[in-house]
């Protein structure tokens, strides 16, 4: 008898911020990713290439949400981040920290994602500064 190969579907968590969490660049850049948390970066955690902001937010915090995607997403950066629970686990990266330039279109995926209060106030205070 002949044996046939599975394929093992892998499952990997990733953590997108800024205007990166709009469902419609979600679903475009991973269909059947699904939503697990709300959460935060961890400061000094980042490890591997790519571009991991800080700037932006009340104390510097980089809140964004946590998502489990079915397929790796390649070589990127990784940190640990903290659920709105206080979970903390290990996700990929999937933004740049381009994703924070346009601030009002930050302000509305925090607010459709309903990021923590002191967060969005924070956003709110950035973008009546650039005015």
């Amino acid at each position: 008898m002949e044996e046939t190969g599975t394929s093992v579907q892998t499952e990997t968590l990733v953590f997108r911020y800024g205007r990166d969490m709009a469902p419609e660049a979600i679903a475009s850049a991973t269909p059947g990713a699904r939503f697990v948390a709300r959460a935060r970066l961890v400061d000094g955690t980042a490890s591997g290439p790519g571009d991991v902001a800080r700037p932006a937010g009340a104390s510097g915090a980089v809140w964004g949400i946590l998502l489990i995607q079915p397929e790796p997403p390649g070589t990127r950066s990784a940190a640990d981040v903290i659920t709105d629970d206080g979970r903390v686990t290990h996700a990929t990266v999937l933004t740049g920290s381009e994703a924070l330039d346009d601030i009002g279109a930050v302000v509305t995926q925090a607010r459709y994602w309903e990021l923590a209060p002191s967060y969005i106030d924070g956003l709110d205070e950035r973008r009546a500064e650039r005015r």
